[in-house]
C-alpha cells in the first residue's frame, strides 16, 4: 500500500479548505499577471511563490501594475497564492512578439490576429546564411541582374528616379532606407537561404488575405500621414507607399506599395501564372497582369509557427 495517500488526502482536503474559507478579493488593483501576457499561468504562480521567498532575487514583474495582494491586507502570504488559484486558467494568453535582429537591425513588429508581422519593411544586405545580395548602383546594372538572380537598391540610390513624400525628398536617397527599407527583385523571394530572420519568413498570397481580412478596410494597416488618400493605422502595422523599381528606374514612392508574396496567388487574379504581391493603396491587389521578375518591391515578415 502506498503510505503517502493519506498525507496527500490530508493536503488535498487542506487546500480545498484554505480555498472555501477564502474571502472574495478585496484590493481592487489586483492583477497577478507577473509576465503580463493577458492570462495567469504557472509561470505568474512560480513568480509569486519566488516573491515569497526570503531572497527573491530582485525579481521585477514585466507588468507594470503587478499587484498580487488578493486580500488587499498589505502582505503577500499563501491566502494570497489561494486566490491567484481561483483566477488561474481563466483565459487566454496573448500573442507575444519578440523583435528579431538580422543584418546588425532590430525590428519593430506587431502582433495582428494570430500572427506576428514587421511593422517595417526589410532592410537587410545578406540571406538568412549571411551571405550578401549584390546591390545594384544603376538601372543598366537592375536590368541585367534582375532577372538572373536576387538584387537589391535603395530607392533613390540611382539614376532615372521619380516620385514624392510627405517629409523628404525620395529621390535623393538619403532617408528613404530608414523610412522605405530596401527594395528586391523575386530572386531573393524565391532563394532557399531564406531572407527574413530565423523563425520569419515571406509571407503567402494567403496570408496577405489573411492580414487584410482582419482589418475592416486596408486604411487600418497604412501609416498615418504618409499616404495621398486616408490612414488610421489602427493595427500598428504601418504600410507606407515606398514605390518600386522596374526597367525604367525607381518610380511611385508616395503613392504606392507593393510586397513580395511568396507563391503564386491565383485567387485574386486567374489569369495571372506570375509570381504576386499585395498592393495598397488600391485595396488588396493580389496579382498584376505583368512579368514582375525583375521588379523591385519591398519585402514584410510573418513570424513562422513554431
Amino acid at each position: 500500500m502506498n503510505q503517502s495517500l493519506p498525507m496527500r488526502c490530508l493536503l488535498l482536503i487542506a487546500a480545498m479548505m484554505m480555498v472555501a474559507g477564502l474571502s472574495a478579493q478585496e484590493n481592487p488593483n489586483y492583477d497577478p499577471d507577473f509576465d503580463d501576457n493577458g492570462c495567469y499561468t504557472v509561470l505568474d504562480i512560480l513568480s509569486f511563490l519566488v516573491i515569497l521567498m526570503p531572497d527573491d532575487a530582485g525579481m521585477v514583474a514585466d507588468n507594470p501594475n503587478y499587484d498580487p495582494d488578493f486580500d488587499g491586507n498589505g502582505e503577500l502570504t499563501i491566502m494570497d497564492l489561494t486566490g491567484m488559484l481561483t483566477w488561474f486558467g481563466t483565459c487566454e494568453p496573448e500573442l507575444q512578439c519578440v523583435s528579431p535582429t538580422m543584418d546588425g537591425y532590430s525590428y519593430d513588429v506587431v502582433a495582428i490576429g494570430d500572427q506576428c508581422w514587421f511593422a517595417e519593411n526589410l532592410r537587410t544586405t545578406q540571406y538568412a546564411d549571411g551571405t550578401p545580395i549584390p546591390e545594384m548602383t544603376s538601372v543598366a546594372d537592375w536590368q541585367s541582374n534582375a532577372v538572373l538572380m536576387g538584387v537589391q537598391s535603395i530607392y533613390g540610390s540611382h539614376e532615372a528616379c521619380t516620385g514624392e513624400y510627405p517629409d523628404f525628398d525620395p529621390c535623393s536617397g538619403s532617408e528613404s532606407l530608414d523610412v522605405f527599407g530596401r527594395l528586391y527583385s523575386l530572386y531573393v523571394v524565391l532563394d532557399p537561404r531564406g531572407v527574413c530572420p530565423t523563425g520569419w519568413h515571406v509571407p503567402t498570397g494567403l496570408e496577405w488575405v489573411g492580414l487584410r481580412d482582419q482589418t475592416a478596410n486596408v486604411e487600418e494597416l497604412m501609416a498615418v500621414g504618409a499616404w495621398p488618400g486616408p490612414a488610421t493605422n489602427t493595427t500598428g502595422f504601418g504600410a507606407v507607399p515606398g514605390g518600386l523599381h522596374s526597367s525604367d528606374g525607381f518610380s511611385q514612392a508616395g503613392e504606392f506599395g507593393l510586397w513580395w508574396c511568396s507563391d503564386q496567388y491565383s485567387e485574386a487574379n486567374p489569369n495571372n501564372d506570375t509570381q504576386t504581391w499585395f498592393q495598397l493603396p488600391v485595396g488588396a491587389v493580389l496579382g498584376l497582369a505583368i512579368s514582375p521578375t525583375a521588379l523591385g518591391n519591398s519585402i514584410r515578415c510573418v513570424q513562422s509557427e513554431d
